[in-house]
């Protein structure tokens, strides 16, 4: 994996696993304040899109580094992450309000000192989506759209979680991150993670599913002894070739007793909303579930 994918993944699973940590408050009385937002600042890739799927995009002066959907955020001034924000960036393009996920000491800090509205916002599962679309609706006065746009991702769930339950549920490994040419540094999903969700709607068994660490590290021995039936390695929004997707497959041939390698069943996926939990839920599942079930790829 080059630096920056590494980069970019350790940073969208950095940010769920902080998500998952520091969970974020509902709106409170200032929060709900009907003042018009006319400059606001997103530090999130979840929210901004979300934002975006409201049609409240014309309000955002500033991005996060990581923010790249739709495509009208990259022409957005960046202004670092959750864990690196960029102050002075964020001071010159004079926001009235500032989102970001859970809470941030050091935000939250600046921004009272600096008299602009703070915001947060928790979207580390998919029941938590739907809250904050809510709560975003709310914030941006566009209460019915917000509705409407929740309703529309339930449906789309609901029916790939339909067309998928005929189907038996294979034992699934998830790649986030590991060593460049090696297996070592394995990241997972583990129990109460948002990737384990996805994966349990797509008709998959996450074999740490049971771990209570939303997003542990495995080792070799613990794959071969919890034998996955499938391998899915998440590099999002990575640009891979066939020969560098063939390299990748091949790095998991020290697994040999492992049926996913036995049987040839890895899959590199390379979507850039796998790790962003937001509107594209849907296309997060689907992306999955045609993985494991590629018999059924006709009906997704």
């Amino acid at each position: 994996m080059g630096v920056l994918g590494k980069r970019v993944i350790l940073g969208l699973v950095v940010c769920l696993a902080l998500l998952t940590l520091c969970p974020g408050d509902a709106l409170d009385a200032q929060e709900a304040r009907p003042e018009p937002i006319l400059r606001a600042v997103s530090l999130g890739p979840n929210i901004t899109e979300t934002i975006f799927a409201l049609g409240q995009g014309h309000c955002l002066v500033g991005v996060s580094d990581f923010d790249n959907f739709p495509p009208e955020a990259r022409a957005l001034p960046r202004v670092g992450g959750y864990v690196n924000p960029n102050f002075e960036r964020l001071l010159a393009l004079r926001p009235d309000l500032v989102l970001l996920h859970g809470k941030h000491d050091k935000v939250d800090a600046f921004c009272k000192d600096k008299g602009i509205r703070v915001v947060h916002v928790a979207m580390e599962s998919v029941s938590s989506v739907f809250s904050a679309i809510t709560q975003l609706g709310e914030v941006f006065q566009c209460s019915q759209r917000a509705t409407r746009l929740s309703a529309a991702i339930g449906k789309d769930l609901e029916a790939l979680r339909k067309t998928v339950s005929p189907y038996r549920r294979p034992r699934v490994f998830v790649s986030l991150w590991r060593s460049a040419g090696g297996l070592s540094g394995l990241g997972t999903a583990g129990k109460g993670s948002y990737v384990g969700e996805l994966v349990e709607a797509a008709g998959g068994e996450s074999i740490f599913g049971n771990v209570s660490i939303p997003y542990p590290e495995a080792s070799k021995e613990s794959l071969i002894k919890r034998e996955p039936e499938v391998i899915l390695e998440l590099r999002p929004g990575e640009e891979i070739s066939d020969a560098q997707k063939k390299a990748l497959v091949s790095d998991w041939q020290v697994l040999r007793t492992v049926p996913a390698v036995q049987s040839g069943s890895i899959h590199i996926l390379t979507n850039d909303f796998l790790l962003v939990p937001g509107p594209r839920m849907g296309s997060a599942v689907r992306a999955i579930a045609r993985a494991l079930h590629p018999e059924m790829d006709d009906d997704l």
